[in-house]
């Protein structure tokens, strides 16, 4: 038996209550002061309460729904709580829009390259979203420590390189079916490998950074992090391929 006992600060946060209560099998956790004095307890029943509460706060977040309840009955209240992540996305958007405006004579000169920027933009959101669903899990259940960022980063990296490499063979074929242009089916492949490894990247790594900051790592998903890929994967799709289609290498 260990003779250590197992309590928490007062201040400590509710997830990470729950958190150690797992860790150590828990059914009842000793609350103390500063000065060690135990002035609590939690019991199980108040643990279960915690962790559906903060099941539900992340559901929330991955689908930028925030904090709305599913009982909850005013229009209003629905509506500010799902406007943001929706204000969000509508200025990632923009943003978007803005990126592709730069581009605006090269996609009138090629606009086949205009074919996969639905599906180099889907991709790479949700090669994202896989990264960063598997971080936020492991920071909330301890598996992964805000320590980890390197560690975490080389193993979604590889993942998404193994990943990017199949589907990138795949839109290749289908550039070159559509194209009829092996420069234009490599530069599509290759830019969306580049993409999708960026996704992870960022999908890996911002909840950590988050952690790091206290800020709950689970608004990294879902909106936030289908919006950043979106603007900057487009951004490297677009500047990859018109590149590489105007160099005296495949313009020839």
């Amino acid at each position: 038996m260990n003779p250590e006992v197992v309590a928490v600060d007062q201040d400590l946060d509710q997830e990470e209550v729950a958190r150690i209560a797992q860790e150590y099998d828990l059914v009842v956790v000793p609350v103390i002061d500063k000065h060690l004095r135990l002035i609590g307890r939690i019991t199980l029943d108040d643990l279960v309460d915690v962790i559906v509460d903060e099941y539900n706060e992340d559901i929330g977040h991955i689908a930028g729904t925030g904090d709305e309840e599913v009982s909850e009955t005013s229009v209003i209240r629905a509506s500010g709580d799902r406007l943001p992540w929706l204000l969000v996305g509508l200025f990632g958007g923009f943003l978007t829009a803005i990126v592709m405006s730069l581009y605006e004579n090269a996609l009138i000169s090629l606009p086949d390259v205009t074919y996969f920027i639905p599906l180099v933009a889907a991709l790479g959101g949700s090669i994202g979203i896989q990264s960063s669903s598997i971080v936020v899990r492991g920071l909330a259940t301890g598996a992964i420590q805000t320590t980890d960022i390197l560690v975490r980063l080389w193993k979604e990296l590889r993942v998404a390189f193994l990943n990017g490499i199949i589907c990138s063979f795949i839109l290749a074929g289908m550039s070159w079916y559509l194209t009829d242009d092996v420069g234009r089916a490599f530069t599509s492949g290759f830019s969306l490998l580049i993409v999708v490894c960026f996704a992870a990247a960022v999908g890996s790594t911002i909840p950590i950074i988050l952690k790091r900051m206290n800020i709950d790592p689970a608004i990294a998903t879902g909106p936030f992090i289908t919006t950043t890929s979106d603007i900057i994967g487009i951004a490297i799709y677009l500047g990859f391929a018109f590149n590489v289609s105007f160099s005296p290498l495949f313009s020839s």
